[in-house]
């Protein structure tokens, strides 16, 4: 097995090879340890369980740096204005605090890949706002490990409160009325196939254009 350990005496991506028996993996919580493989932080038992498959797998330890109490508890509030989730104000170890951190932004990527989906099949409202988003979950989740993730979500409280709101917006836009979506496309294919009719009927005509500015409007916020 091979380590690459960080911040315990060692130059960076130092290798040591450890013969013991892998189940003191389990230790890493109580070291105030996480590992990374890939590039990714990676829960103790996945470790293993990749260690055991491929021994030669390499293997960073990268240390629990401690959070300012004040910048842990700031977060830990702003966790409580955008989610509803039971039981926060428990949760005082910082390493367990940030695995609630990245499963609320793997709920977020999804919402808005989703929104994504259906804004570029039918009208990109909204295009902004997903796009700016992305952007900044990407920015909060470049290190997972508690302390990098922990910090910025505190640099970036304003705008993730900020984005929590338009997530919940966008979504109920496009995933709560995506029935409504796909009717309306079908209605606007059916209008552009029988536009020399509806010549003849001007006030349905009429109707049809104010519609097609509505959503022309939704699609450029």
């Amino acid at each position: 097995m091979s380590f690459a350990c960080h911040g315990y005496g060692f130059s960076e991506y130092s290798q040591i090879m450890i013969k013991k028996d892998i189940e003191n993996i389990w230790l890493a919580k109580e070291l105030r340890v996480q590992f990374r493989t890939g590039g990714k932080i990676m829960e103790p038992h996945k470790v293993r369980q990749i260690l055991i498959k491929t021994p030669e797998q390499p293997v960073e330890i990268v240390p629990n740096k401690s959070v300012r109490p004040a910048i842990f508890e700031d977060v830990k509030r702003l966790y409580r204005r955008i989610t509803e989730e039971p039981g926060v104000n428990d949760t005082d170890d910082p390493y367990e605090f940030s695995k609630l951190l990245i499963r609320k932004i793997k709920l977020w990527k999804v919402a808005l890949e989703s929104c994504e989906t259906v804004a570029l099949k039918f009208f990109s409202a909204y295009e902004k706002e997903i796009h700016d988003g992305m952007h900044l979950i990407n920015a909060i989740s470049t290190k997972l490990d508690s302390f990098s993730l922990i910090t910025a979500f505190y640099n970036h409280r304003e705008a993730i409160f900020k984005l929590s709101d338009e997530i919940r917006e966008i979504s109920t836009f496009y995933l709560d009325h995506t029935d409504f979506w796909e009717d309306l496309d079908q209605s606007f294919e059916a209008i552009n196939g029988h536009l020399t009719g509806l010549f003849q009927h001007p006030d349905i005509l009429a109707n049809c254009k104010i519609l097609k500015k509505i959503c022309n409007y939704s699609a450029k916020k």
